[in-house]
């Protein structure tokens, strides 16, 4: 289930990044919403994070993740190297 969510996730943040209609204050907002809940908890789980943004080739995630949490982001650097 945990896998699932990350995966959809990091899917949901890949699309509206990508989409033209985008705007970085809905891709930031969407990002703050999976950080911070508590069902998602995106950065509770850095190495199945790490797993799925390689899968996904998402790997540009890593710097908007930065604001949020600096040494999670280092983190995926290295477990992305």
């Amino acid at each position: 289930m945990r896998t699932f969510l990350i995966e959809s996730a990091v899917e949901m943040l890949v699309d509206n990044y990508s989409s033209k209609e985008c705007r970085e204050v809905f891709f930031m907002r969407a990002l703050d919403y999976l950080i911070y809940d508590e069902e998602v908890n995106l950065l509770g789980d850095i190495p199945l994070l790490a797993e799925v943004i390689y899968e996904k080739d998402a790997q540009f995630l890593i710097e908007p993740l930065r604001i949020h949490n600096r040494k999670a982001a280092l983190e995926l650097e290295r477990l992305l190297a």
